[in-house]
Formats: structure tokens, sequence, C-alpha cells
């Protein structure tokens, strides 16, 4: 076990091993005593790591869905599983049981998504969320903006993109967009590793 940022994030990936990620406090020695004793048993499954959660915050509120200062998501390839929607808290039993029932497939999946919004489009092209994704590209022939607000790129690209609804004027096809910041995508066949993608 051990802490995890920016400098050392790919040394715990390199490991082949998934993640369980917590989100503490630098200073909370009772939580990493009960992270380390929870996991005995299953020391070897997964790579245990912690993030400053004064540092890292935002990361740990937006990617890992922490709301709460002390929090933990195991993350198995697209799938997450949070603590706290499986009814654990961090403490030594709670994190025992959790893994035992991980064992035995019975965590709940967490996949993070905004709200459905209230206007369907927005700049001419489709609004998606997790929560609409399926039931929007079902059946469908869809073209996806994934993107970022933040990321530089994908901000050049938006007006091209915005344009090519109107280009097409077709009802046969949608055209949308998808704040991947925001939404986890759960389609089988997606996979959002950078921005922009299309």
């Amino acid at each position: 076990m051990g802490g995890v940022g920016p400098d050392n994030h790919q040394h715990w990936v390199d490991r082949g091993r998934e993640l369980f990620t917590f989100g503490l406090k630098p200073d909370d020695k009772a939580s990493i005593e009960a992270i380390e004793e929870g996991v005995k048993g299953f020391e070897d499954k997964y790579s245990y790591v912690w993030i400053n959660h004064d540092q890292f915050h935002k990361h740990l509120q937006d990617n890992l869905g922490c709301e709460n200062v002390k929090c933990g998501l195991l993350e198995k390839g697209k799938l997450k599983y949070r603590m706290q929607d499986n009814g654990a808290s961090l403490n030594a039993a709670d994190i025992k049981k959790f893994l035992e029932d991980d064992r035995d497939g019975n965590l709940k999946i967490f996949s993070k998504s905004a709200e459905i919004p209230a206007q369907k489009e927005e700049d001419n092209v489709t609004v998606l969320v997790n929560k609409n994704f399926e039931s929007e590209v079902k059946g469908k022939n869809v073209f996806v903006f994934f993107y970022a607000p933040w990321c530089g790129h994908c901000k050049s690209s938006k007006p091209e993109y915005e344009k090519l609804k109107l280009e097409l004027a077709r009802d046969d096809i949608v055209i949308a967009k998808f704040d991947a910041t925001t939404n986890d995508v759960s389609h089988p066949k997606v996979e959002v590793k950078s921005y922009p993608k299309f």
C-alpha cells in the first residue's frame, strides 16, 4: 500500500494489478491501519493506494465519485465499485467484507453520470450523459464527440463539430456530444482514454 499522485500513478498501473484507491487526509493514520488490517488475505489481489484528499479532492470527486473525506473505490477494467454504494466505510471489518463480497460477485457497480439535461440538444447537437447513452444510441447511426471541457483540442474542435449536424441535416444520423469528465462511458464498445475522441 502506498500513496499515489501524478508523479507515481504509472508505477502503480505498471504493476499489472487493478487499483483499489482510497481517499484520505494525509495524517489519517487510523484509516491507513484499518486498510492494512482489512486487506489481510487479499494483499496480492489488488494494488492498494491512497490519494491525498486535501490535495486531490477535485479528482476524487470528479473521477472516483468520492464525495466524503474517507472513501474507497475498486476499479476492475471499466467497472467501478464504491465502498459507500455497498454499505461499507473505512474500517477493517467493512473493508474485509467488501473484498469478500467482491470475491463472491456481490458488489454493486458504480457508474458516474450527470443528470439527463432538460433540453435534449445544445449547440445543434444531442447531449448524452451516462444515464441516457444507451437509450439515445441503441439502433441508431450515431457520431459522438467525447470531450473534456478543459481540453484545448476539444475547444478548437467544437465549432466544426457543431456545424456537422447542420451540414448533414439527416434524420437517420444522430450527432451527439458527451462530457467524459462528468460521466463514465458504460458502453462495452467505447473506451475513452484521451480527449477528444470521436
